[in-house]
């Protein structure tokens, strides 16, 4: 089952889709014609390539490749460290999976105990910190496993998604705070709109999602 967020800039409407409900109502040739039309005038996605690492594990295939040359097997022996960054919220439990993007010069990622961290790659320089325990339910700071964050755009209006336990908190890019108008008050709860009691069940996401037009899927 996955869960796709159709992304909007006042709201978030949440689906829970089975893999063949494609295929329960059927499409007559006109409509399916205009279906392909619409399709094969889609715009790729600027950030689905080998070079610039803008999608979790570098492209939507997670090929985790680059062609990106300047490194290779006969000078990876030369690299040393140029700078390194701290998020102070390591402990002895830490489990850091993180796959940091790079999206337009700057490099996003989430923490052990799910905050969002901006930096300028070249520099290591911290551009912000989003505190996601100041808005979890009761402030409460939580932490697990997490890979990473989800980044979207509809021309200027620019996103970063951060994936905390059962929540999507939807940040600006730029300065990574909170979009309230997004969802309630800046996130949704993917345990809502669930055929079960909301306060009973458990929903967590560890892995970034993926976005395909409007649409932020999560498994």
């Amino acid at each position: 089952m996955r869960n796709l967020i159709q992304i909007q800039p006042s709201k978030a409407i949440l689906f829970f889709l089975l893999i063949n409900l494609a295929c329960s109502n059927p499409v007559n040739k006109d409509e399916q014609t205009n279906l392909e039309d619409k399709e094969t005038n889609i715009q790729p996605d600027r950030l689905d390539n080998y070079t610039e690492w803008g999608i979790y594990r570098g492209d939507k295939k997670a090929n985790q490749y680059s062609e990106l040359a300047q490194i290779h097997g006969a000078n990876v022996h030369k690299l040393k460290p140029l700078w390194e960054y701290h998020t102070d919220d390591f402990t002895e439990s830490s489990s850091m999976q993180c796959n940091p993007i790079v999206v337009d010069g700057i490099m996003y990622f989430s923490t052990f105990f799910l905050n969002a961290v901006a930096l300028d790659p070249t520099t290591g320089e911290e551009l912000w910190v989003f505190n996601s325990a100041e808005h979890n339910e009761n402030n409460t700071p939580l932490k697990g496993r997490n890979r990473g964050v989800t980044f979207w755009e509809d021309g200027q209006d620019k996103r970063i998604f951060l994936f905390v336990k059962n929540r999507v908190y939807a940040l600006e890019a730029k300065t990574g705070k909170l979009i309230e108008s997004f969802g309630n008050g800046g996130h949704i709860d993917l345990r809502e709109n669930l055929d079960t009691n909301a306060s009973k069940t458990d929903v967590e996401v560890t892995t970034p999602g993926i976005v395909y037009k409007n649409l932020l899927i999560v498994t």
